[in-house]
């Protein structure tokens, strides 16, 4: 039978190394994955061997993340320091099949580490913010929290169609962004954060008056 055969090629000392990884390729495309099938995955992890990484990289995508998630399996591993890494790959990789899912798993990890906002927000990089509202607010709570890892990252590009999905979270964004940028201001006792668009803002205008001009 097609389980009994994915058993003996991922699991029988005899099956080259290569042959399993021909396995574990098409284990990653599965778009409905079955009990007995991970059953199968699960005993090589446990096994640590040397195709245990390979076993990460074939449960990274959307339809794994789902069945994992929903087994609470990718929660349980986020709870346990050697696990915590693959199983922020497995979100990063599969959180577009259930974005909601992924942003409560992630939440609940910055719950319980006070330096996981680094690794949230580096899951985040790989998300868009118009396809959930758990995501969305996940970010505003990063924005909101000030934590310093934030200023070296380029978040609006996870933004780019906000304008058009979700105009309303357009605005919270740009509000956030603004009480962040302010209260770096006042720790940095900065008296007008503005200040360097003084002299930019009349010519920005100006310009906008000559482009419309010619256009009539």
């Amino acid at each position: 039978t097609y389980i009994a055969d994915v058993r003996y090629l991922l699991l029988d000392p005899s099956v080259r190394f290569h042959i399993r990884e021909v396995v574990l390729g098409w284990l990653a495309t599965v778009e409905d994955p079955m009990e007995a099938e991970w059953e199968a995955l699960d005993e090589l992890l446990q096994a640590a061997g040397p195709v245990a990484p390979r076993v990460w990289a074939a449960i990274s995508g959307p339809a794994w993340f789902a069945f994992l998630a929903k087994k609470g399996l990718i929660h349980r591993w986020l709870a346990d320091e050697a696990t915590a890494r693959p199983a922020l790959d497995i979100i990063a990789a599969g959180q577009s099949a259930s974005p909601d899912v992924a942003a409560k798993l992630l939440a609940g990890y910055r719950e319980r580490s006070p330096d996981a906002t680094n690794d949230v927000a580096d899951v985040l990089q790989r998300s868009n913010l118009a396809d959930s509202r758990e995501t969305f607010d996940l970010f505003l709570a990063l924005l909101e929290s000030d934590d310093p890892s934030l200023g070296y990252r380029d978040f609006f590009f996870l933004a780019h169609d906000l304008h058009e999905k979700q105009p309303a979270w357009g605005c919270e964004l740009i509000g956030a962004y603004l009480r962040n940028r302010l209260r770096a201001a006042d720790a940095a006792e900065v008296v007008n954060p503005f200040g360097f668009a003084e002299p930019i803002i009349p010519r920005q205008l100006h310009v906008h008056s000559l482009v419309d001009g010619s256009a009539r």
